[in-house]
């Protein structure tokens, strides 16, 4: 493990300075973009070494070059196959039978933790000794795998590549305890049935598009519900954003509550439906750290109950100032996820940020996608961050009934 975190403390250093790098105008001397290209053909070069490609990348952050679509292009090839050869390189055949051999072990801990929390008062020891079997049976065989030099390298190079990734732009963001668990759910992979193996790739997909801590929180849930015997959830963008929102007016309005004191976001249901999305169930939390809005929910019956749900297929956390939500829902989107064109509104809010410009730049789009309801929640945020934008007042009026 100490191999992965200094592997990622390199990284991590070099996405820092990178993010602010590419703040900067692209130098227009002679040969600025030389690091670009030294570095381009190393990421590309099958044989070069680690070391070699770190100091490439310190020498392109330092040259205050912003990356090209060609290098961003090459970096997102770098992760995909990075996330692709980890998946690869954590279900090896002897592996993967001996863990699906463990599965009834899984869901019989799964069945009486179901027992276990269905009363409100759920002991912490009961929730304890059950979650201790299920680590203690899953153990020996994920030590196994970490002797495996394939593997460990997979892990090494993803937290390489996810640094590159993230100073880019390929990636929102990468941060060793997100990094770490998607490794974890690598491994976990192994207990899943066969026709769940995709949600994997697709969780991927969707997690590395909102914030490491939110990515992370979905993480630890889906290694908790695999550890019950149970499918991982989907995520679902749509209900990221609704958690987000909801998060967000917490901190804003200074409140705690499943019930909104705004009349249209009172209930979850009608905030996830504002996103496109049915929601089944929400959790809600108030801390710092992803880790422990998870674990408040463990060792709360009825928020842990929502969490191992066999009926919960998808799911989605969203993080604001210390306040944590999680909303669930019952409808698989894998199969149809390009169709629906709420799912690319996600990624343009966290991108838009609270820069007003921008942010009305997307309600714009909204519009014209016909996201009605996206549009006002975004010129609703226009305008309380500035009163007197004519215009996103007059579009405001336009679309609301």
């Amino acid at each position: 493990m100490a191999g992965f975190k200094e592997a990622f403390r390199t990284i991590a250093l070099s996405s820092l300075l990178g993010g602010f790098a590419a703040l900067a105008a692209p130098l227009a001397t002679a040969g600025a973009d030389r690091p670009e290209r030294d570095f381009q053909a190393l990421l590309k070069k099958k044989d070069s070494d680690e070391s070699e490609r770190r100091a490439a990348f310190k020498a392109l952050v330092k040259s205050g070059v912003s990356p090209s679509k060609d290098l961003k292009r090459e970096i997102e090839l770098a992760w995909t196959a990075a996330l692709r050869n980890l998946a690869k390189t954590a279900t090896p055949r002897a592996i993967a039978q001996e863990a699906q051999g463990m599965v009834p072990t899984l869901v019989a801990a799964g069945v009486r933790m179901q027992g276990i929390v269905a009363a409100d008062q759920a002991a912490k020891q009961d929730i304890d000794r059950e979650l201790a079997l299920v680590t203690e049976a899953t153990r020996n065989l994920h030590e196994k795998l970490l002797r495996n030099g394939d593997y460990r390298d997979a892990r090494v190079r993803l937290f390489e590549i996810g640094g590159y990734a993230a100073w880019a732009g390929v990636i929102r963001e990468f941060t060793e305890p997100l990094g770490i668990t998607v490794a974890d759910l690598a491994f976990m992979q192994n207990f899943v049935a066969a026709k769940d193996q995709g949600i994997f790739e697709f969780n991927n997909l969707m997690a590395f598009r909102v914030d490491a801590a939110e990515a992370e929180c979905m993480a630890r849930t889906n290694l908790h519900r695999i550890r019950l015997g149970l499918r991982p959830a989907e995520i679902d963008l749509r209900l990221v954003a609704a958690a987000r929102k909801h998060s967000e007016e917490m901190s804003r309005l200074g409140y705690f509550s499943h019930d909104s004191p705004t009349p249209h976001l009172r209930t979850p249901w009608m905030r996830a439906a504002r996103d496109g999305v049915a929601a089944t169930a929400e959790n809600i939390a108030q801390t710092e750290h992803p880790r422990e809005a998870f674990e408040m929910w463990v060792y709360s019956a009825g928020h842990h109950r929502n969490m191992i749900d066999a009926g919960q297929a998808s799911m989605g956390i969203g993080a604001s100032a210390g306040m944590w939500t999680q909303l669930f829902g019952a409808v698989s989107i894998r199969a149809r996820h390009r169709t629906i064109d709420a799912l690319a509104y996600v990624p343009l809010r966290y991108e838009a940020g609270s820069d007003v410009d921008k942010l009305f730049q997307l309600s714009a789009w909204c519009v014209s996608q016909k996201l009605t309801s996206q549009a006002e929640d975004e010129l609703e945020r226009v305008l309380a961050l500035k009163p007197d934008h004519g215009q996103a007042r007059a579009l405001l009026a336009k679309i609301r009934p």
